[in-house]
């Protein structure tokens, strides 16, 4: 269980928080949330399975590796995928 919202379709009602599931390809998260690179709001990505949340501008360089399974730069663990972030003002506490 994750301590963020999370919801399948950005434009679909939104659901309590205490019934979110992981689904889809986006993941819901407070706008406060911060680039674990920058530190500036309004985040756009989130890896899995770190966790890690960024801008996919600060994120791109990271990705373009010339060798091997890309990495988060935070924690060096190999991405398995990525989800997109959409910043709420709703606050979830799970």
């Amino acid at each position: 269980q994750t301590n963020i919202c999370q919801v399948a379709d950005p434009t679909a009602p939104k659901k309590s928080c205490e019934n979110q599931q992981m689904q889809g390809s986006s993941v819901e998260v407070p706008a406060q949330t911060k680039c674990a690179l920058c530190q500036a709001t309004n985040v756009d990505t989130q890896l899995r399975p770190c966790g890690h949340m960024f801008h996919k501008r600060c994120l791109k360089p990271s990705l373009q590796t010339p060798t091997g399974q890309p990495k988060c730069p935070i924690d060096h663990i190999p991405i398995q995928s990525a989800l997109v972030a959409v910043p709420t003002d709703e606050v979830c506490a799970v």
